[in-house]
């Protein structure tokens, strides 16, 4: 984001969906601009009662686990407002870590939002990925084959999240011009969701080689963005779709006014649509 603000990415896991809603453990990243910065925050919280079967089944923490390892929850959020520091959080399931479980226990508790509102990473991702049609957090996990530990644990989501964020939301973002956080926070709630992906299409879509009108060969020099999103590169497209392992990626050459999904590039199109993976 061109203003580097300082953002939270944030998410819970709870004792069950119905109320009253006891959080058992928060996560976050702190973000500046597109990128990480900083380790990542994580606090257990002991409540003192018991954890539904159903629940643990989905996380793996009981009454004996968070006994052990959880904080007083008074404890455990100031921990939590003193990394976030009021800035404004994101979240996969807004309505739910946001409205659900973190306020109405801040309520209960007689304590300070830790935060403000930012916007949820699930709507947005609505808006800017096509590949699929659900955008729950493992589908997405699984498209775009990120690896961040076992899923519905609060660090490993964020981590999850944080990933999807830098390697697939922000370039895609960036080349429809939506660069400051205010402009996302607008986008991520802009309807029909359909002109919104199409949008974002069409952005990539605009960004495809300028030859010289001299008609000289373009040279076979090209750059892709890895899975945490650093400029790799030069590469021939050869070599790019060899460390790709068959899989598209954002790419760039001198000439073009922006950063390319591959497959809408002529010299890609053989690639199917998956994210470019790392040369490890």
């Amino acid at each position: 984001m061109r203003n580097g603000i300082r953002w939270v990415i944030v998410d819970t896991e709870t004792d069950g969906l119905y109320p009253p809603i006891h959080v058992v453990e928060i996560a976050a990243q702190v973000m500046v601009g597109w990128e990480p910065q900083g380790k990542p925050f994580r606090v257990f919280l002991n409540h003192g009662i018991a954890i539904p079967p159903e629940a643990t089944a989905i996380h793996g923490y009981d009454k004996k686990f968070l006994k052990k390892h959880g904080l007083n929850p008074e404890k455990a959020h100031a921990k939590f407002a003193d990394y976030v520091r009021g800035a404004p959080i994101a979240s996969h399931n807004m309505s739910y870590d946001w409205n659900r479980a973190l306020c109405p226990e801040w309520n209960r508790l007689g304590l300070q939002p830790a935060g403000r509102v930012g916007f949820c990473t699930m709507l947005l991702s609505r808006r800017v990925v096509h590949e699929t049609k659900k955008h729950n957090l493992e589908t997405l996990k699984s498209r775009f084959k990120i690896h961040s530990g076992r899923s519905h644990q609060a660090l490993a989501d964020v981590q999850t999240v944080v990933q999807l964020f830098s390697s697939v939301l922000a370039p895609r973002l960036s080349a429809a011009g939506l660069n400051t956080f205010d402009s996302i926070c607008n986008f991520s709630h802009r309807t029909p969701i359909r002109k919104c992906l199409a949008e974002i299409q069409d952005a990539s879509m605009s960004c495809r080689p300028i030859r010289d009108v001299s008609r000289q060969q373009v040279r076979d020099e090209w750059y892709a963005l890895d899975v945490n999103n650093k400029k790799r590169g030069p590469f021939t497209a050869a070599r790019i779709n060899e460390l790709a392992e068959g899989q598209p990626c954002y790419v760039w050459r001198d000439g073009m006014t922006a950063w390319a999904i591959s497959t809408e590039v002529p010299e890609f199109y053989h690639l199917p649509h998956e994210l470019f993976q790392s040369d490890k």
